[in-house]
């Protein structure tokens, strides 16, 4: 199961073919796109052990309303509420902010020089999923994110960062990047 879709950024030509073609390469076949729906209720994920107890409370619930009485146990929910839709339509509306607004990201040195050319160093530090205790990827983006931080730490060590031949921006990413 796979709740995204089953071709994720075809459009970016990250799969075999050009165009409408790389559309059809499946390389998540399990994906049945269910991230992307909109829906008017909470969606939540129970673990095993979770599972029963909500069930034997709900039916406890409803005991408590057929004697007309109030009934004795509630949920609060706590999850992340993100914005709906794409990337566009989220920005456009002002639910969310540009890739997850958590992002940061930094030059070596005191000013950018613009004479030299760019060098990017990025890594990502979160993942995301339908279920986000279930996003595997939260453990994996850390080892990237402590890599770029200990090659700024030893390219800031090195000396004068402004005689590297390369303006070196190192950056963090939120949401997938």
């Amino acid at each position: 199961f796979s709740p995204d879709v089953p071709n994720p950024f075809w459009q970016l030509g990250s799969v075999p073919g050009q165009g409408n073609e790389g559309k059809q390469f499946a390389w998540n076949p399990n994906g049945n796109s269910m991230i992307l729906e909109d829906y008017s209720f909470a969606i939540v994920q129970l673990s095993n052990v979770e599972s029963p107890v909500v069930l034997q409370r709900t039916q406890d619930n409803e005991a408590q309303l057929l004697k007309n009485e109030f009934p004795h146990h509630v949920a609060e929910f706590k999850y992340h509420m993100y914005g709906a839709g794409t990337s566009i339509t989220c920005l456009s509306e002002s639910k969310c902010v540009p890739v997850g607004g958590y992002s940061v990201w930094a030059s070596l040195g005191d000013n950018i020089n613009q004479s030299k050319p760019l060098v990017f160093a990025m890594s990502s530090f979160d993942s995301t999923g339908m279920f986000h205790e279930s996003a595997v990827g939260a453990d994996d983006s850390m080892s990237g994110l402590i890599a770029l931080l200990a090659a700024a730490n030893v390219l800031a060590n090195q000396g004068n960062v402004s005689t590297l031949p390369g303006q070196i921006v190192l950056g963090f990413f939120t949401g997938e990047s």
